[in-house]
C-alpha cells in the first residue's frame, strides 16, 4: 500500500513534509546476516501480500510517459533530477496491486486504484464522482506515476550518487513508507555516508505495525533491498545508459524455445532498455527478447545467436552506445 499523503493530483515534483509520520515503524532487520538474500532459485516474483485485498496488478503497459531510465536537468547548470523508470513503476504496481473501486486500506484509509490515497479516513461518500464510479487500470496508473513522482522528489533530495536500479528502489521505499526515514533514520546515515552495502538491511528494518512484522512489508523490503544491491554508486550518474559495471553473470544461458523465466531476464531486459531497445520487461525470455539479443550481438560484433551468455550479459552493461 501506499504512504499516507493525500490526494493532489500532480505529477510535479513537490515538496513533502518529513515530519509526517512514516506508514510503518523501524524496528529489528529481518535480515538475519546482514546480506540481500538471493532471488528465489525458481525466478519467481515475492508474493503480492502487501498488495492489497485485490493483489492483482494486471497488465503493464511496456512503456509510459514516464521517462524510462533518463536524468534531465531542470535548468542550464541546474541540479540533475534522476526520474523514475518505466521498470520502477511497474516494480511498485506490482506490490500495490489494483483495485477498481473505493476501499479502505489496511490503515483504515480510503484508497483506489494501486494504492493511491484518496483521503485520510475511511470511505465516507465525500468522494470524488470519478472515484466514487470506479477508475481504469490506465487511470490507476496515471495517479501512480503522478505519486510516484512527488517521491521521486523526495529521492532527488538526498543528493547522493544513485543509478537507476537504486533510485527506483527508494523510490518505491519512500511510496510505500512515506519521506520521514529521510529526515533522520540509519538508512539516511548510510546513503549520506556512502555505506551502499549497509542499505537493503536498513530498508529490512521497516516492516512493523503496532509491533508486529507484516510479512508482505518483508518481502517487500526484501525485493527492495534486491533492486538496489544491482548497482554500485559513483558510475555514471543516474545509472546511465553505458559504462556501468555489469552485475555477476547468473550462470546461465538465455534461450529459446521454451521461453525461459526468472528475475535475472527481467534485469537483463530492463538494462537493454535503459539502452534503448524496445522489449517487453516481464521476465520472460521468449521470441522479441532473443530478437532484441540478436540484433544487439550483430551490432556489437558479438556471436549472433540470440543466446544470452556472459560476454552479451556483460556487454548490456559495458559497451558504448552506437
Amino acid at each position: 500500500m501506499a504512504s499516507r499523503t493525500p490526494d493532489q493530483g500532480s505529477d510535479e515534483e513537490v515538496g513533502l513534509d518529513l515530519d509526517t509520520p512514516t506508514r510503518f515503524e523501524e524496528g529489528e532487520s529481518t535480515l538475519a546476516d546482514g546480506r540481500t538474500p538471493e532471488p528465489a532459485p525458481d525466478g519467481s516474483e515475492p508474493s503480492l501480500e502487501e498488495g492489497g485485498p485485490a493483489g492483482d496488478p494486471g497488465e503493464i503497459p511496456e512503456s509510459t510517459d514516464t521517462e524510462s531510465e533518463a536524468e534531465e536537468r531542470i535548468a542550464p547548470g541546474g541540479p540533475r533530477r534522476t526520474r523514475l523508470s518505466a521498470s520502477g513503476v511497474a516494480f511498485i504496481a506490482r506490490f500495490e496491486g489494483f483495485r477498481s473501486g473505493l476501499y479502505n486500506d489496511a490503515a483504515g484509509h480510503c484508497t483506489i486504484g494501486y494504492g493511491h490515497l484518496v483521503h485520510h479516513g475511511r470511505c465516507n461518500g465525500s468522494e470524488r464522482a470519478e472515484f466514487k464510479a470506479g477508475i481504469s487500470r490506465e487511470r490507476a496508473l496515471e495517479l501512480l506515476r503522478q505519486r510516484a513522482g512527488q517521491f521521486a522528489g523526495a529521492v532527488n533530495g538526498l543528493g547522493v550518487a544513485l543509478n537507476q536500479n537504486q533510485f527506483d528502489a527508494l523510490v518505491s521505499f519512500t511510496f510505500n513508507l512515506g519521506p520521514g526515514w529521510i529526515r533522520d533514520s540509519g538508512l539516511q546515515r548510510a546513503l549520506a555516508s556512502g555505506d551502499y552495502g549497509a542499505v537493503p538491511r536498513e530498508m529490512s528494518r521497516w516492516v512493523y505495525a503496532g509491533g508486529q512484522i507484516l510479512q508482505g512489508l518483508v518481502k517487500r523490503r526484501r525485493a527492495e533491498g534486491q533492486l538496489f544491491a544491482r548497482g554500485k554508486p559513483g558510475g555514471v550518474p543516474g545509472g546511465g545508459p553505458s559504462g556501468v559495471d555489469a552485475p555477476p553473470w547468473p550462470g546461465r544461458y538465455f534461450i529459446q524455445p521454451p521461453p525461459m523465466s526468472g528475475e535475472d531476464v527481467r534485469q537483463w531486459q530492463s538494462r537493454m532498455a535503459a539502452r534503448g531497445w524496445r522489449l517487453a520487461v516481464d521476465g520472460v525470455y521468449g521470441e522479441g527478447s532473443e530478437k532484441v539479443c540478436r540484433s544487439f550481438q550483430e551490432e556489437k560484433g558479438l556471436r549472433a545467436d540470440g543466446t544470452v551468455g556472459a560476454d552479451t550479459w556483460r556487454a548490456a552493461w559495458s559497451a558504448p552506445l552506437s
